[in-house]
């Protein structure tokens, strides 16, 4: 009787081991219940390679639409389309909770194309480096998303690319964000053709730099 017992016991305490060992895994684990999030694209202007998705800001919405409204002229304002361009890099760049993961790297269309590469592995690296994955929705990480955004001043410029001097437009900017968690909140962005289009080449803050 007191051998059934303590067998009757054992499988017990297995069972209970089993439970807390699923509900630990599960509690790390909690993809395998949900469905993965599909981001979605709402619109796109593929000749300059922009796109608005689902999970981007009210803010960068409202800047994309500009920059369509540009890019639908007649005959383009080019410091008008720098300038949206500086605006919607700085949303998208520092939009950190838009962001799927550390790979979701913000403001990259936007980039220089022959430096888009350097650029997102610096972001990696650098700004994204402890971004958690939110490829499930279960992300409860605090993270930065801009609010509100302001031109400061536009200057003409030359601008070193390589062996040759090109054309640049530099974007003072300064801007805040729904939660302050301490990123970056004004700077410079360098703006030059690109092909058809005007691309960010350089990004300087007082605690950052994206350059040539």
């Amino acid at each position: 009787m007191k051998k059934r017992y303590v067998i009757g016991l054992s499988v017990i305490v297995g069972l209970i081991v089993l439970i807390l060992a699923f509900t630990v895994y599960m509690h790390f684990h909690p993809m395998e219940n949900k469905e993965q999030i599909k981001v979605n694209v709402l619109d796109s202007i593929s000749e300059y390679g922009y796109s608005l998705d689902d999970r981007d800001s009210d803010l960068f919405k409202e800047e994309y639409n500009k920059l369509k409204e540009i890019l639908d002229s007649d005959e383009i304002n080019e410091e008008d389309y720098s300038e949206e361009v500086a605006r919607l890099f700085i949303i998208d760049l520092y939009s950190i909770k838009t962001k799927v993961n550390k790979y979701d790297v913000g403001g990259k269309e936007f980039y220089f194309t022959d430096k888009v590469t350097m650029y997102e592995n610096k972001v990696k690296d650098i700004l994204y480096d402890l971004v958690e994955d939110d490829s499930y929705g279960n992300r409860t990480q605090q993270l930065p998303i801009v609010s509100s955004i302001e031109t400061k001043n536009i200057t003409v410029d030359n601008y070193k690319l390589g062996e040759e001097e090109v054309d640049a437009y530099v974007i003072e900017l300064e801007w805040e964000y729904e939660r302050d968690l301490g990123y970056d909140n004004k700077g410079f962005v360098t703006v030059v053709k690109d092909g058809i289009k005007w691309s960010v080449v350089a990004f300087t803050t007082d605690m950052n730099s994206e350059e040539d």
